[in-house]
Order: structure tokens, then sequence, then C-alpha cells
């Protein structure tokens, strides 16, 4: 018998010139200092304003300038480090955020280096817009469906919401720069398996840190989850009780995250056996810990898609996925901490007791009326007036995704946004399908990545901000051309041709 080949194309021996780099033409290498001018104002721009509000201090200051002094470097270079560097410090810049507060001795809702991770993401421009019109037009036309409907709606909450907007519109747009990021810079398939490795070993890195947090929870965790009122949804300040979150800013985002990670792993992005299965472990366990049921729920999503995609073949491999998580599982509710996620999974057996299920399915019908008021949308930038403004606000956060992006854009404007959503899935669909390029198990990872997030649209907005910044990497890559050499231009798959 013939043993089937490996998810994933094993890395290429030799690497060609164009190899995760592309030769620049002068006038390119012209007109992304004109893109390096425009972020230096944007950025400058930005730390003005959080100086005008008090939101910067000197330690934001020196870590917000040597993060993006090395994003600079990076994408005039057109670094291939960049994305791995970016997915950093959106899953880092939390922490360390926590530890300046903690220095300086008390908790602040906005700060420079809460907007530190959208500020390097900006700086993809630089080597992105030069090549814009190299992207797929199919392509172009998804990102512009759902660019259109949020610019709208960010222009009606700059009048209701003023600076807020601003911050919330960033959560929506700046991590889906990692798609045309990738869609125009030539990428093999070595270096595509590299970052999504560096994406599960880091997952893997938050989560044993999120084991400490559980078992010893250091001070500075201790002191934002107090003074940050998060303690009602997250637990109380107390070791062997409290919601890991990690590095992250809160459980939702962390266990996204963790959950990508797993839909990762399910797709084939796997590291050696042994490193697999502690990497394996240690997400999913502490994926349990965080008890964001609607992240057990979607990462169940992601295997029945990839399943789907894969046929017969992809069902021996969830069979036997599954029976290592029915073995993982029931293992950690035997470890510390075991008994707080029995008492979750339990849950799932009288949801119509559980309060946290009531409140949600209330607040389904409730947005019905809150849409209705006003059909063409409220904009956006609910979700930072209060940390803006200092004032309280109800609506700081939607437990409905799909009715965040209803309330947010609008009925036209979700129709667009959700349009250009479900047809960058038949696009990853139709490369999961008919690729021979060998970019195939990379749109297989992206469908099972948006499948996940648009499952987790039931509880939350997982579609912007921290929590979406796997999946945008992932379809990213999987639109990125393939380098066929030192003299000739890269190319994109038959099944996405630009088209300009």
């Amino acid at each position: 018998m013939t043993p089937s080949p490996p998810p994933y194309p094993p890395p290429q021996a030799a690497r060609t010139p164009l190899a995760g780099a592309r030769q620049a033409s002068a006038a390119e290498v012209a007109s992304r200092g004109q893109y390096v001018a425009l972020c230096l104002g944007l950025h400058t721009l930005t730390l003005f304003a959080c100086a005008q509000i008090d939101a910067l201090r000197v330690p934001d200051l020196v870590v917000t300038i040597a993060v993006l002094v090395v994003c600079y470097q990076m994408a005039i270079r057109d670094s291939r480090h960049l994305a791995p560097f970016l997915i950093s410090v959106w899953v880092l810049g939390r922490f360390v955020r926590r530890l300046i507060d903690w220095q300086e001795g008390g908790f602040e809702s906005l700060t420079a280096l809460s907007l530190l991770p959208m500020m390097a993401m900006l700086t993809t421009v630089i080597c992105t817009a030069p090549r814009w019109r190299q992207a797929p037009h199919q392509l172009r036309q998804c990102l512009l469906l759902m660019g259109a409907p949020i610019a709208v709606a960010t222009a009606i909450g700059l009048a209701a919401y003023g600076k807020a907007a601003v911050i919330d519109a960033s959560g929506w747009l700046l991590p889906l720069l990692f798609v045309p990021y990738y869609a125009v810079r030539p990428t093999s398939l070595a270096e595509r398996k590299s970052v999504l490795r560096f994406v599960v070993t880091l997952a893997a890195v938050v989560a044993a840190y999120g084991w400490y947090q559980f078992l010893y929870l250091p001070p500075w965790d201790a002191m934002w989850l107090r003074e940050s009122g998060m303690t009602s949804s997250m637990g109380e300040a107390k070791v062997n009780s409290v919601r890991v979150w990690g590095t992250l800013s809160s459980t939702g985002p962390a266990a996204a995250f963790w959950a990508s990670s797993i839909g990762l792993m399910i797709a084939g992005v796997r590291p050696k056996p042994v490193c697999g299965a502690l990497h394996g472990l240690l997400i999913g366990s502490a994926l349990l810990l965080s008890r964001v049921r609607i992240c057990w729920v979607s990462t169940l999503v992601g295997l029945v898609s990839f399943v789907f995609l894969k046929g017969s073949r992809g069902s021996s491999e969830a069979i036997g996925f599954a029976v290592v998580a029915v073995i993982g599982v029931a293992v950690s509710t035997l470890l510390p901490g075991g008994d707080l996620v029995s008492d979750r999974l339990d849950s799932f057996t009288s949801l119509s007791d559980d309060h946290s299920f009531r409140t949600r399915k209330n607040f389904a019908f409730e947005l019905v009326d809150l849409v209705t008021e006003t059909p063409f949308g409220r904009g956006i930038g609910y979700g930072s007036a209060a940390k803006v403004s200092g004032a309280s606000s109800s609506l700081a956060a939607f437990d409905n995704g799909f009715g965040a992006v209803l309330y947010s854009l609008g009925l036209p404007g979700g129709l667009l946004w959700f349009t250009g959503v479900a047809m960058l899935g038949k696009l990853l669909y139709d490369a999961a399908k008919n690729d021979l390029t060998g970019v195939k198990p990379y749109a297989i990872t992206g469908s099972v990545q948006l499948a996940i997030s648009v499952a987790s649209l039931a509880s939350a907005f997982f579609m912007g901000g921290d929590m979406s910044v796997v999946l945008w990497l992932t379809i990213g890559l999987a639109f990125a051309p393939l380098p066929i050499g030192a003299a000739a231009p890269a190319t994109h798959p038959p099944y996405l041709r630009t088209n300009q």
C-alpha cells in the first residue's frame, strides 16, 4: 500500500532568491518611502492623541517606539519575519502592558500600549500598498465588500462616539491587512509552514503561562483582574479558581487564540511528534481552563469542516484527533481545576438553567429591536467609547457577533460585509478542492479557521481585533503567490489569477 502523503508538503530543500522575499523594483522602493512617511504621520498623531487624554506614560512610549522601529525596519526590507513578529506583538503586548501597569501602581483603561498591536500592524502597508494591483481581482472585490461598509460605519461613529470610532475601526480593519499583505507577497511553501508552526508554538508558550497564572496568579495579573472590573466574568483573583487568559487581554481573546491554534493542528500544522503532543496538551488544557464554551464548540465545528474538505482521508484523521481530544478532556478533569471544567461541561446538559446562556438568548431577541430601530447602523465606536470618555456604557461589549455586525454596519452594510466573507470562503473552498500547486493544505487550513470564527460569532465578534489575527494570517497565506524563480514573476494558482 502506498503511504499517504503528509498533510503539508515537506520544506523545500533549496531556497530560491524569491522564496520568502521579492526583488523590488526601483519604483516600488521609492513608493515604499511615501508609505513610510504616511505611517510615521499616523503614528505621531496617535501618540499625540494619547498624550492629550493622559494615556501616554514614559514606559509606554519607550516600548512603543522600540517595537515600531523594528516593524519599520522589517517592512522596508520586506522581511519574512514581519508577520511572526506582528503576531507576537498582538499576543504578548497586553502582557507587557499589565507589567507596566503593575510597575506604575495602577490600572489604566486606555494606554498607548493598548493601541500598539494596531499601530504595528499598520506598517504592513509599507510593503503591501505599492503592489496592491498585483492582488487577484476576486480577492480585491472581497476586501472592498468588507471594507466599504466599515468605512461608512466609521464615519457615522465619528459623529456619535468621536475618537473611539477610530480605535474600534482599527480593530475591524488592521488585522485584515494580513490578507492583502500575503496576497501580493511571493511566499514559499516552507515559509508558510514555518509561520504557522510558529503560531502553534507561541500558543503553547501562552498556554504554559496560563497554567502558571491559574496555579500561582502573579501579582500583576491579580491587580489587573481586580482593578479592571473583570472579576464578575473571569472569577475572583484567587489561585485555582480564576479563568485563565494567559498573556492576552481577557478569556475571550485567549480562548480564541487557543481554539485557532488547535484548528491549525487539526489541519496538519504540527511540530515533531513529542513536541506536538506537548503543544496539544498545553493548548487544549488551557482552552478548557478558560471555560469559554463557544470556543469549545467552534473547535468542533472546525473539525467537522476539516472532514468535509478532506473527505474519507479527513474522516480517519478526525477520528484519531477526536479520540485524543476525549482522552485529553478526561485527563484534564483530574488535574487542578478539573472540577471547574467538569461543572462547565455539565452546563451543556442544562442550558435552559444556565444564566449566561439565558442572558445571551434574551439579548439575541433584543437585537431585533435594536437593529430595526436603526436599519442603517449606529456606527463603529461604542466598544471604546467608555474607555476614551471615562463614562459607562451598556454596550461596551456585544454578546452576539452577528448582532455586533448588524448593529454597527446596519442591514445593508452587514449584508455587504457577510457577502465579502462568503466570497472569501468560496475562494478558499475552490482552492481546497481544485488546487494542484501545493497550496491546497493551506486553503484547507484557512477554511477551518474561517469555520471556527464564523461559528464563534454566536457569542461575540471573533473576526476583529486580537481574536482574529490567526484567522486573517492563515487566509492570507492561502492566497499568497508561489515564487517560481529569480527571473520570472511570482504567480498565483490557476483558480486565483490577477485581473487588472
